[in-house]
C-alpha cells in the first residue's frame, strides 16, 4: 500500500468513480468523503477504502475526516463546483499537501473560457486556492484541464448518439474539439500525485 493517503469527494459520480478505481488499483489508501445520507452505499467494499460521512458546508465536519490525508481530489458535481471553499479550508486545517479541485474540463485560466458561465466558479476556486497556497506554504494545488468526456458523451448520447445513429453538429460540424477518456483523466490524477513538485500550483493539461 502507498504511504500517501488520498481523500476523494464525489466518488460516486461520472468521473469520481473512475478516479476512485484508479487510486485503489494503484494501491492507495483512500478515504471517500460522502454527503450525510448520500449514496456511498453503492460503492463496493475494498480493504484500502474508508468511507466517512460529512457535511460539505462545514469546515468543522470536514477537518477531522481529512486527518492523515496528503492529497484531496474533489470531483463534486457541477452544481457544487462553486461551493468547494469549506473543503479547501478543511484541507488546509488538516495539513493536506495537495488539493485537486473539481476543474476537469475547460481551462479556467484561459481568457476566453472564463467568460463562460460554467467557468466562473472554477476561476473563483482557483483564485481562492492561490490565496491559500500563498498564506500556507505547505499547501499546494493542481487543476486538471481536459477535453469533453468522450466515453461518457457516447454513453449518454451527448454530441454522438450511436443508438439513434445521430450526431449534434455545432458551428457547421467542421470545427475540431478536444475529447478525453475518463480513464485518461484518472491516469492524470495519478500522475499529479506521483509528480507533486512538478505540478504544484498550476494547471496541467490532458
Amino acid at each position: 500500500m502507498h504511504s500517501i493517503q488520498v481523500a476523494i469527494a464525489g466518488a460516486t459520480g461520472n468521473l469520481g468513480g473512475p478516479i476512485l478505481q484508479a487510486l485503489l488499483s494503484a494501491d492507495f489508501s483512500v478515504t471517500v468523503l460522502s454527503r450525510i445520507g448520500g449514496n456511498s452505499s453503492k460503492l463496493k467494499p475494498h480493504p484500502n477504502l474508508t468511507i466517512k460521512e460529512v457535511n460539505f458546508n462545514s469546515v468543522e465536519s470536514l477537518t477531522p475526516a481529512l486527518q492523515g490525508a496528503e492529497v484531496v481530489v474533489s470531483c463534486v458535481a457541477t452544481v457544487a463546483i462553486g461551493s468547494q471553499n469549506p473543503l479547501i479550508d478543511a484541507s488546509v486545517a488538516a495539513g493536506v499537501r495537495r488539493f485537486l479541485p473539481a476543474e476537469f474540463g475547460m481551462d479556467s485560466q484561459n481568457a476566453l473560457c472564463i467568460q463562460l458561465p460554467v467557468c466562473v466558479p472554477k476561476a473563483a476556486t482557483q483564485r481562492f486556492l492561490l490565496e491559500k497556497s500563498i498564506s500556507n506554504p505547505g499547501f499546494t494545488y493542481t487543476a486538471v484541464a481536459n477535453g469533453l468526456f468522450l466515453d461518457w458523451g457516447i454513453e449518454t448520447g451527448f454530441i454522438l448518439n450511436p443508438a439513434k445513429h445521430t450526431a449534434t453538429l455545432y458551428n457547421g460540424g467542421d470545427v475540431s474539439i478536444s475529447v478525453t477518456l475518463l480513464a485518461d483523466i484518472a491516469k492524470a490524477v495519478l500522475g499529479v500525485i506521483a509528480h507533486q513538485a512538478e505540478t504544484a500550483n498550476r494547471v496541467v493539461y490532458v
